[in-house]
């Protein structure tokens, strides 16, 4: 904290305290700064709070130089005890600079005070106040319409910190009194300035990296870049640009300079050559021969397809056999056939039809280099057929032994036997719980005999809508009734099975759905013996109701059909016909009436 005083002399002449010679004052609220030792040009920004004009002065000078050139500079009014900041912020970290305090202004009392609070962006820095061979300076000029004249108190200070600083900012508060006549200016108050060539930056030492050693391709090119901040570089061929393009293998070396140091780096390039691979011709073999198909990688990686990689293999089976090669650039694959004639290789295999009993054969049979011809086909079953339609439908769920034969140009026959296994299709069992509910939930238990098969999708079809679900719901809403649906599996050949199924609706129940009588004959003829409700009703909902005679007396209670009311009293008492009262109560509902027994 630094506290100023300002004494008011005769036409404005007042004491300075000495500023630094040659000091080149940064007026603008922008600009640049250079670091001396490391000629780094640095940005900077003023910004004031509450935000003040920006004023012209007069320069103010001695013998020291000018110190405030005649253009605008940030201006700090004085405002009673109203603090003001100024923020200086600095496009790179830095360890010190110098700031010109100019206390500018005309006075009407004896003393006015002005104290200055300085603070970094990572703390409290240390203040030091330059001095030197120029105790005072003197102004040049007064203010327009000879209002007042300058008077100035002036000092450089050095800002530093041990902690790299971003920004820091200046608090100005005044106090005592503090009326001044600077006309155009306002209040009187401070101007400041940074000194030029004063800062200290902290200059990091460049860093390059031109990545790892690299393998290419032949037709590769590589773009590497050493770019640093206000750099200049030096290439291997003494090329001098940022950045290099990479056309061939070599040893890459670049230097890189600017006014914090100097930085290098290397870069091994090496070049391959994109694989090939000839496996020969197709070749025709006598049966019991052997082949021997023999490459040379070149450093190469080589697997064959049957996933070894020695440089050779032997084969004395017919086949199309193939390699692969394969390097960082790209990878080459070559197959040759080779043919082992007599005997003939015959394969099958067979698929089921959805009806579970017809049968598809895939006959494969390969002649080699000669001709062979397909036989015979037995099904298994007494049953035989031919190569153009290998089809076959079986009468019963079972396993079959099914035989092919095939015989060569030279006489030699191939007997395959493929054994057939067919099973019963899937059966379903459906229920659902559509009694007494708003809600109808369907549950199936399908049961697939095939172990080569699962279930792909599970189906419904439940009143007319198509659901795709394990276990599905529907809501309640149609009337009472016994209705169609349809259950539906698709297994894992796309075999489709549908189960149809009948489910009995009971209509959710609500107030309109409970039927009482309002007479009955306990006569035991069978005919409304007793006093019953609806089934849905009964079943459905838990109830009570109570039976009165014409002078109020209970005389019955029932809460089932099974305890039905039947013209009998609590002690088994035949009642005299007449007129009743019954009190009906559920959780659906309440009601009272009346009703006749007849005999």
């Amino acid at each position: 904290m630094i506290n100023k005083h300002l004494l008011l002399l005769f036409f404005g002449i007042s004491s300075f305290s000495a500023i630094r010679a040659q000091c080149a004052a940064l007026t603008g609220l922008t600009g640049d700064i250079t670091d001396p030792v490391s000629g780094l040009i640095i940005q900077y920004t003023a910004t004031l709070s509450p935000t003040q004009s920006i004023q012209t002065f007069n320069s103010l000078n001695n013998s020291c130089g000018i110190f405030f050139p005649p253009v605008p500079a940030p201006f700090s009014g004085l405002n009673g005890t109203a603090p003001n900041t100024i923020t200086y912020s600095f496009s790179e970290p830095i360890s010190s600079v110098d700031v010109i305090i100019a206390f500018i202004g005309v006075i009407n009392s004896s003393l006015a005070t002005e104290i200055f609070t300085f603070n970094t962006d990572t703390g409290v820095p240390t203040i030091s106040v330059n001095s030197g061979s120029c105790p005072q300076m003197n102004v040049n000029g007064n203010v327009s319409d000879n209002i007042g004249v300058f008077g100035a108190l002036n000092a450089i200070h050095t800002v530093s910190s041990t902690i790299p600083f971003n920004s820091f900012t200046i608090t100005t508060v005044s106090s005592g009194s503090t009326n001044w006549l600077l006309g155009i200016i306002g209040n009187g108050g401070s101007a400041y300035a940074l000194c030029d060539n004063s800062i200290t930056s902290i200059c990091p030492p460049p860093q390059i990296n031109l990545g790892p050693d690299t393998l290419l391709c032949d037709s590769d090119t590589l773009l590497i870049d050493a770019t640093i901040s206000n750099g200049t570089y030096l290439w291997n061929d003494n090329s001098n640009q940022s950045s290099y393009l990479i056309t061939g293998p070599g040893i890459y070396y670049v230097e890189a300079q600017n006014a914090c140091g100097l930085a290098s780096d290397t870069l091994v390039v090496t070049y391959s050559l994109t694989p090939s691979l000839d496996l020969g011709v197709d070749t025709t073999l006598c049966n019991g021969e052997s082949y021997t198909i023999d490459v040379n990688p070149n450093n190469n990686d080589l697997v064959w397809q049957d996933g070894s990689t020695n440089n050779f293999i032997t084969v004395n089976q017919s086949g199309i056999y193939w390699g692969e090669i394969s390097n960082s650039c790209g990878v080459f694959t070559d197959s040759i056939e080779i043919l082992f004639v007599n005997p003939p290789t015959l394969t099958a295999d067979f698929s089921l039809d959805c009806d579970g009993l017809s049968v598809f054969f895939d006959i494969n049979l390969d002649w080699n280099n000669g001709t062979a011809n397909l036989t015979n086909i037995n099904f298994g079953d007494g049953n035989s057929g031919n190569f153009s339609n290998p089809t076959h439908t079986y009468s019963n769920i079972d396993t079959y032994n099914a035989f092919f034969s095939a015989t060569s140009q030279e006489g030699c026959a191939t007997v395959l036997n493929l054994p057939v296994t067919l099973y019963q299709n899937p059966t379903a069992t459906i229920s659902s719980n559509s009694f007494c509910s708003a809600e109808i939930d369907f549950f199936a238990e399908p049961l697939v005999y095939n172990p080569d098969l699962s279930i792909i999708t599970q189906f419904w079809l439940l009143q007319g809508d198509s659901i795709n679900s394990i276990n599905p719901s529907i809501n309640n809403s149609q009337p009472s009734g016994t209705y169609d649906g349809v259950y539906g599996l698709v297994l894992s050949d796309s075999c489709v099975y549908y189960f149809p199924f009948q489910y009995f609706l009971e209509s959710p129940l609500s107030s309109n759905s409970l039927e009482l009588p309002n007479v009955i004959t306990p006569n035991g003829d069978g005919q409304n013996d007793r006093f019953v409700i609806n089934e849905s009703f009964d079943l459905c909902a838990t109830y009570r109701i109570e039976f009165l005679n014409r002078w109020g007396q209970l005389i019955y209670i029932m809460t089932n059909n099974e305890e039905a009311f039947e013209g009998l009293d609590f002690q088994g008492k035949m009642l005299p016909e007449g007129t009743y009262f019954y009190r009906f109560s559920s959780e659906i509902q309440k009601s009272q009436g009346f009703f006749s027994i007849l005999r």
